[in-house]
């Protein structure tokens, strides 16, 4: 009994490794590149203003949609096929991936351009805009190749030579933007777009997997790609749900409001998904290919995914605490006092970020089984949630509602994952996960009632009390 103990807590502890130096690794380059995002944004804010914000968000989600649909969500999919590949076919793998990333960012960039009077209609309601969708669409020749260099290094666990081409490509694009900004205004945004694309082709190319890749015929690689080409399509059908309805909902604030409102929406979005849900990419990039590389063994999956969402949750909840004390002072500082609209919606939203954090460790493993269907349909579900509850949110509340929308989102979410992963893929979490999943929600939920009505120090001291508790967690 005592050596199988001993044996439970060497995998704990080679897991916990595993996920700190990932962590480590990506945290730092999360933090690089947010505070990259933060200068852009906050250079945008001051020397453009809200509407620069609206307009730099409109243009990346129209690149962000027909890249989506024109890469076949290459950069995910052939993560998968690297991390289990035999070591005998892995070369061919390697450079049918990098074939597809080629053709495909320049279909991508002729079906923009094709497309481009189209967007300006949708989105602005007429002509005047087509052109600047076409010259955006130079963007999507350079982010082809790039999306199949970094999974070559993702699927390969190469991560610092992904962390260096991540890195150097954030910095590359904000000093290049920045006399950009300053010198064009307004008229910045598009050659922003376009250096942006261009700078993380090249960083990513320096930093490439130099092993050998075989020369290969047409058939060959179309044959060898079919497998993740397959998966991507799925993955491809749920990223334009997904930026269908980020898209739908930006051009309806647009429509029915201004620009500005977008611009707020935005910063809002950014805030609450992806600044502080740096997290989940920071672990997903080593978690990915090793629940891969383990998902045919099931009692392996389980705990591995069993032990991310502990990770996970012990992280985030004094960080969370933390930004919920800070809220309104991180908002001025990552943009400028226009902002403080946003306040409500970006608070409120961190309990979701809890639910977040569970939901997305079980969601992977949809992707590591390849289920494509299941992927599609879990996925397609949130997207017509997220648009509903966001658009009723904000009639009925304004960002208030946006952040009690985006919790239920997840709190619906997770509950549908939960299904899939325990009554279709018959996997369990590990003892005590549920009550912690629970546990974190009701901290969250706390810190946020506590700020709201007692002032920044509750949340704060909650922070401080949780801390030590998660580093006793992480510690090796």
């Amino acid at each position: 009994m005592g050596e199988r103990l001993t044996t439970q807590n060497a995998k704990g502890s080679a897991l916990s490794r595993a996920v700190v130096k990932a962590v480590s690794i990506f945290g730092g380059v999360q933090v690089i590149t947010i505070l990259c995002s933060i200068l852009r944004a906050k250079l945008v804010a001051i020397w453009i203003g809200p509407v620069g914000v609206g307009l730099l968000a409109i243009y990346l989600g129209a690149m962000e949609l027909i890249q989506n649909i024109s890469q076949l969500n290459l950069r995910n999919s052939a993560v998968r096929d690297i991390s289990c590949a035999e070591q005998q076919k892995l070369p061919g793998i390697i450079s049918s991936v990098r074939w597809c990333g080629k053709w495909l960012g320049l279909a991508g960039c002729v079906l923009m351009a094709l497309l481009s009077p189209l967007l300006s209609r949708w989105t602005f309601g007429d002509w005047g805009h087509r052109w600047g969708f076409a010259l955006c669409s130079i963007a999507l020749i350079f982010l082809g190749p790039n999306a199949a260099q970094l999974s070559i290094l993702q699927g390969l666990k190469m991560l610092k030579p992904l962390a260096k081409a991540s890195v150097w490509a954030a910095v590359a694009t904000i000093l290049l933007s920045i006399p950009l900004f300053y010198f064009l205004r307004l008229d910045s945004i598009i050659p922003v777009v376009i250096v942006s694309g261009a700078c993380a082709l090249v960083c990513s190319y320096l930093y490439r997997y130099r092993g050998s890749s075989p020369r290969q015929s047409f058939s060959q690689n179309f044959t060898i790609a079919r497998s993740f080409l397959a998966l991507g399509f799925y993955l491809t059908i749920t990223s334009v749900l997904n930026q269908l309805a980020s898209y739908a909902l930006v051009s309806f604030l647009n429509d029915n409001y201004d620009t500005v409102t977008v611009g707020l929406y935005r910063a809002g979005f950014t805030l609450a998904n992806s600044y502080v849900g740096m997290i989940f990419t920071a672990i997903g990039m080593e978690f990915y290919p090793r629940l891969t590389s383990q998902i045919k063994h099931h009692s392996r999956s389980c705990v591995i995914v069993s032990h991310e969402i502990s990770i996970s949750l012990w992280i985030l909840m004094p960080l969370v605490s933390v930004f919920i004390a800070a809220d309104e002072l991180i908002v001025k500082l990552l943009y400028s006092g226009e902002f403080v609209a946003i306040v409500p919606y970006v608070t409120i939203a961190m309990a979701g970020i809890m639910l977040r954090a569970s939901s997305w460790c079980m969601a992977f493993v949809i992707l590591a089984k390849g289920d494509g269907r299941t992927f599609l349909i879990t996925e397609g579900i949130s997207e017509v949630l997220y648009y509903v509850l966001s658009l009723t949110g904000f009639k009925l509340l304004g960002f208030y509602g946006l952040g009690i929308a985006y919790t239920l989102w997840y709190a619906i979410y997770i509950t549908i994952i939960w299904i899939v992963y325990h009554r279709h893929y018959h996997m369990h979490l590990g003892h005590g996960i549920v009550k912690l999943m629970a546990f974190s929600f009701v901290f969250v939920c706390a810190a946020i009632a506590g700020k709201m009505t007692l002032g920044w120090l509750l949340p704060l001291i909650m922070a401080l009390t949780i801390a030590p508790f998660t580093y006793r967690r992480l510690r090796l």
